[in-house]
């Protein structure tokens, strides 16, 4: 199975990189392994004020679960879900492209999602006839209400990132100018001083 997730360290902050781009960077039961283990090293590191996740190339940040992986992938996009809920160091979700199924659970997970103006939003898991996890659904409504996540749930249609912030999907909507995320630059100056305070657990 391709794909990885990798880990870097810079400064105060902490980069977890999702890394499948055939596949736009879906994510495989071993990657959810991988993200759960770099979020839990990274949060115990006391150098680390902010963890930073986004997808690798330019056209995703994570498609979802990797559909070939499914069967042995159950129960994988909940559990890193939990990791992230877990962690008191804060998160940003930097997000460009596809942003679908789990790769919208993993995103809800952040404490600031920046999204790229040609962020595109959904959750198939309807017409491909598989369950969305309960947590997935709880943090949705928690999100974007019941209306709008009810939408978004049994339509599975794709949103815009216009839409995602008028929902609440994502904190803010920028310019894509390069292929990493144009919100990097917000974390490199001061996003670490800004989140220095302990993430509240959510759960």
């Amino acid at each position: 199975m391709s794909g990885t997730v990798r880990v870097k360290r810079n400064g105060p902050v902490g980069w977890i990189t999702i890394d499948n781009e055939q596949r736009r960077n879906a994510l495989s039961a071993t990657m959810f392994a991988q993200l759960g283990e770099h979020l839990r090293a990274l949060d115990d590191d006391p150098k680390i004020r902010v963890i930073v996740i986004r997808g690798a190339g330019d056209r995703a940040f994570a498609a979802g679960a990797d559909i070939e992986d499914i069967n042995t992938g159950i129960g994988r996009p909940a559990a890193a879900s939990r990791a992230t809920f877990a962690a008191q160091t804060p998160l940003v979700a930097m997000i460009h492209g596809v942003c679908m199924g789990a790769g919208l659970l993993l995103a809800l997970s952040a404490d600031v999602r920046v999204a790229a103006d040609d962020a595109r939003f959904a959750i198939p898991a309807t017409r491909l006839g598989i369950a969305y996890p309960y947590a997935g659904v709880d943090q949705l409504v928690a999100a974007a209400g019941q209306a709008a996540a009810a939408e978004i749930l049994l339509t599975g249609r794709v949103i815009d990132a216009t839409d995602a912030a008028r929902w609440g999907l994502v904190s803010r909507v920028v310019a894509k100018h390069d292929p990493q995320h144009p919100g990097r630059q917000d974390c490199d100056r001061g996003g670490p001083r800004r989140l220095a305070a302990p993430r509240r657990r959510r759960r």
